[in-house]
């Protein structure tokens, strides 16, 4: 997560240089595809999600993205990014008394607190829609509607480790990790809807801010036996803020 933070900031910087340095240009001279302009530029944004239960967790993302306008009042935009998301999950408990030599040994393990992020590869397919008459408006607001799909690269657990022992005893283990990623399936298919505002500035580049909510359809839960804790349906869902700028 630091790691996409740092270089969410890197970007930000670069994007400020680029600003500076063409603050004598008057206009910019797009990328043409079929003679209409196309634009490609970096992103990066936060977002918080949740699986279809209770408990949320924060995410992050950054990557780069191509914007066509085909017509006046439609831009479509692809963006690939890597993302760092997830959400919370019910507290797991596992009775360990068979491997007590004498009563007193026996004890439960719950695992609380237990959240799971997945590191993913995103594909983000959108009809960024406008009306006509704003072409070339300092703002301009637009709708955004889309599919979108990940790959899992992998999967991480954080949670608590929380032990009761019959003897009346407890221990707690913060800050426990775990690689769970045979866990969960490998796709994630979703769909994605919201808005955003386009800033244009005097350099001829766009600065965006975007706000979106995210849902999956892919039930990402790969166990199917065991207990109920651990075979519920997991379908994400998040809502991601974030901010891009054009380069070229």
């Amino acid at each position: 997560m630091k790691k996409i933070l740092l270089f969410a900031s890197f970007l930000a910087a670069c994007c400020m240089y680029h600003t500076v340095s063409a603050q004598e240009v008057e206009a910019t001279d797009h990328i043409l595809l079929g003679g209409h302009p196309l634009s490609i530029g970096a992103k990066a944004g936060a977002g918080i999600g949740q699986f279809t239960q209770p408990k949320s967790a924060m995410g992050a993302s950054v990557g780069g993205f191509a914007r066509w306008e085909p017509l006046s009042f439609l831009d479509v935009q692809l963006d690939l990014l890597y993302e760092v998301s997830g959400g919370g999950r019910t507290d797991l408990r596992r009775d360990f008394g068979f491997l007590a030599i004498t009563p007193d040994e026996s004890y439960d393990l719950t695992y609380i607190n237990r959240q799971v992020l997945f590191h993913t590869v995103k594909n983000r397919l959108s009809a960024r829609l406008s009306l006509p008459e704003l072409e070339g408006a300092a703002i301009r607001p637009r709708l955004i509607v889309g599919v979108n799909n990940a790959v899992i690269l992998a999967a991480w657990q954080y949670h608590d480790s929380y032990l009761a022992f019959e003897n009346g005893t407890s221990v707690i283990v913060s800050d426990q990790k775990e690689n769970v990623s045979g866990d969960y399936t490998k796709i994630n298919l979703g769909g994605h809807l919201g808005f955003a505002l386009d800033f244009n500035m005097p350099n001829g580049q766009v600065f965006t801010m975007e706000l979106l909510y995210e849902r999956g359809i892919t039930d990402t839960n790969d166990i199917l036996i065991g207990q109920p804790e651990n075979i519920e349906v997991l379908r994400t869902q998040q809502l991601v803020w974030s901010f891009a700028y054009t380069l070229f």
